[in-house]
């Protein structure tokens, strides 16, 4: 997620089983970056017409704009290595 949001690019999401994916899929999607991939209620699966959509709707459609816009301003902050390095400190 930090590699692609630090080129600009909009997220399309799977959260697996894993807890905090979950969590950090649905803070992606809350701050506008990325769209979470429809999931079956019944037993968390999805098929390859809902990951299709999913990439239609960021990449193509008018709702992924902002999706896009706000993506495309996070390299400022995951893009700048300089800026990151400054966070490690000596080594």
């Amino acid at each position: 997620m930090i590699e692609a949001l630090g080129f600009g690019r909009a997220l399309i999401l799977f959260p697996g089983a894993s807890s905090d994916l979950g969590l950090m899929a649905q803070l992606l999607v809350n701050k506008r970056v990325g769209l979470e991939v429809h999931r079956d209620d019944r037993d968390g699966s999805f098929t390859v017409n809902s990951i299709s959509e999913s990439i239609r709707r960021v990449m193509v459609e008018e709702e992924g704009e902002e999706i896009r816009k706000n993506a495309w301003a996070m390299r400022k902050i995951f893009g700048n290595v300089k800026l990151q390095t400054k966070y490690l400190g000596p080594v």
